[in-house]
């Protein structure tokens, strides 16, 4: 599907369909997006991870929060 795709690939892109935006994104570019870190400086999952070689493994709880929301 992606040629840069790796094992977390999936599951950042199931992340979206709960509407969670990008850990980079500022809400200037989407309106969800809470609070903004550096690009590819953090371990969450809707960082990116293909750029670098670094697992991403987390979310954080207002990630969560918009997720379960979004679930129902």
């Amino acid at each position: 599907m992606f040629k840069s795709k790796n094992v977390q690939t999936a599951a950042h892109e199931f992340l979206h369909s709960f509407a969670l935006p990008h850990s980079f994104t500022n809400s200037e570019a989407d309106a969800k997006a809470q609070f903004t870190y550096e690009y590819a400086k953090t371990e969450n999952i809707m960082d990116y991870s293909h750029h670098i070689p670094e697992t991403r493994y987390n979310l954080w709880k207002w990630q969560w929060m918009i997720a379960n929301t979004n679930t129902k």
